[in-house]
């Protein structure tokens, strides 16, 4: 009788702490697009999914791509996103779908660094539903991270507090229960159903010049290395093909840190080559047309504006063609 009290009581405090749990993620937790592009990825229809990091997220334009390969496109590119992140959202993606193409925007700064374990750093595991490809991105990823960052994911919001209220009539709204992508547009941006952030320009772009990450002549991350590598095995034995593009930087960024961007080049040519990977590269295209004045980037990191983005995908679009 002793020992089931026992276990009576541990499971009651078992069930208060879960319930207290889901209770601040309801309170704390915001609205995120990551929510509506992995309902995207579920319920919608696409052809050709694209993954990667923020720069494909403003770069590669799906309506632009399609007006050449008649093929409908999802983005659900991101910033935080690494290759282990792209390789269970294409794994998500094809128990929903039939995809016939993956487009992987690689950005070599995301190969050299760990993921910064801040909101970014578990946003799709969080909107991910439960299933064995859960489970597989869970023991690739989320067994190496802080305890709190896999258990409490409000913890990254518990400076919010002043927001709550703002969080709970957002979650009670239409738009959130719907999936809305209206919260998402700002004088900055605009974002779309198919996934893409179209930058609107501000006088305020460019003030500061930033430091992209850089390319450090060395071997890659390991778990970048395996996820993508995982990634290749996936689509080969799916039959989906995998194509793999670096999309175009300010020119001026190009010249200023040429040595690492060479040296990146060179070596995702010879990486990609020997996985036998198509790969494109704008870093530095000698190709007219493609995006590379400062003027046309929110910075010079290399986030391309509204125009410049659908100009390039369409390009990018006839060269795989």
């Amino acid at each position: 009788m002793r020992n089931f009290k026992r276990i009576l009581a541990v499971l009651l405090v078992v069930g208060l702490m879960i319930g207290l749990n889901e209770g601040l993620m309801y309170l704390l937790y915001p609205y995120t697009y990551t929510r509506a592009d992995m309902h995207h990825i579920i319920t919608e229809e696409y052809d050709d999914l694209l993954v990667g990091s923020s720069h494909g997220k403003c770069g590669l334009d799906p309506q632009a791509m399609a007006e050449v390969t008649g093929r409908k496109t999802l983005n659900v590119c991101q910033g935080g996103q690494y290759p282990v992140d792209s390789c269970h959202l294409v794994m998500e993606a094809a128990r929903h779908q039939k995809i016939k193409r993956v487009i992987y925007e690689l950005d070599p700064g995301y190969w050299v660094t760990e993921p910064n374990q801040s909101a970014d750093y578990v946003t799709f595991y969080q909107e991910m539903p439960w299933s064995t490809v859960k489970l597989s991105y869970f023991a690739d990823k989320m067994m190496k991270a802080d305890f709190r960052t896999v258990l409490f994911p409000w913890y990254f919001y518990r400076n919010q507090i002043k927001r709550i209220p703002e969080f709970v009539h957002q979650k009670q709204s239409d738009v959130y229960k719907n999936y809305g992508i209206e919260p998402f547009a700002s004088e900055v941006q605009t974002y779309r159903e198919d996934g893409f952030i179209a930058r609107h320009p501000l006088p305020s772009d460019r003030q500061q010049e930033d430091v992209p990450h850089l390319w450090q002549f060395s071997e890659p991350e390991k778990d970048s290395v395996e996820g993508f590598e995982k990634m290749v095995r996936f689509c080969k034995k799916e039959g989906i093909q995998l194509i793999v593009v670096t999309t175009p930087i300010p020119k001026a960024t190009y010249e200023k840190y040429k040595s690492h961007y060479e040296a990146a080049e060179q070596y995702f040519t010879d990486y990609l080559e020997k996985l036998q990977v198509p790969y494109y590269c704008y870093l530095n295209t000698q190709e007219s047309d493609i995006p590379q004045d400062l003027e046309e980037f929110a910075d010079y990191d290399g986030h391309m504006y509204e125009e410049a983005a659908g100009r390039f995908s369409r390009i990018f679009a006839e060269n795989m063609k």
